[in-house]
């Protein structure tokens, strides 16, 4: 969602299929987008630093429950989850990237299509090596200039 400055009309959907919202009906909106992201982090300050894989597969089912509009599988709600638990949440903020530093760490990925499964295994090996998200990710780049 967001207020074009063309015209300063609130807008929602993808650029193919716009659709204009009321101002009443953007706040509605505005409101579901951010319960659903407070519920979301709620879950994941529940999550204990030393969770298990099947604690981030269960994660990932309570997201993909309480999370409207699949939320679960966007990036920027990624990035602010990752933002706000930088030690629970990985930085790879899509699933391309997440099964490439896997692979890159010799780990296969347990559902290559869930980025909070994922995260799990990452955040596993970024606690066994002592390394930073950032690190992981820099490397993993650097890899892939290289090819």
């Amino acid at each position: 969602m967001f207020k074009r400055n063309s015209d300063g009309k609130w807008v929602t959907g993808n650029p193919q299929n716009p659709t204009i919202l009321s101002v009443d009906e953007a706040v509605e909106l505005g409101r579901k987008i951010r319960d659903a992201l407070v519920a979301g982090t709620n879950l994941i300050d529940k999550l204990s630093d030393d969770a298990s894989i099947e604690d981030y597969i269960k994660l990932q089912e309570q997201l993909s429950n309480t999370l409207v509009y699949n939320m679960q599988n966007l990036g920027w709600v990624h990035k602010y989850y990752h933002m706000l638990y930088p030690y629970k949440i990985d930085a790879f903020h899509s699933t391309r990237w997440q099964v490439h530093a896997l692979i890159y760490c010799n780990v296969k990925p347990v559902q290559d299509d869930k980025l909070y499964t994922m995260s799990g295994q990452l955040m596993q090996i970024i606690k066994k090596t002592e390394l930073s998200t950032s690190y992981l990710r820099i490397q993993c780049v650097y890899c892939l200039d290289r090819l």
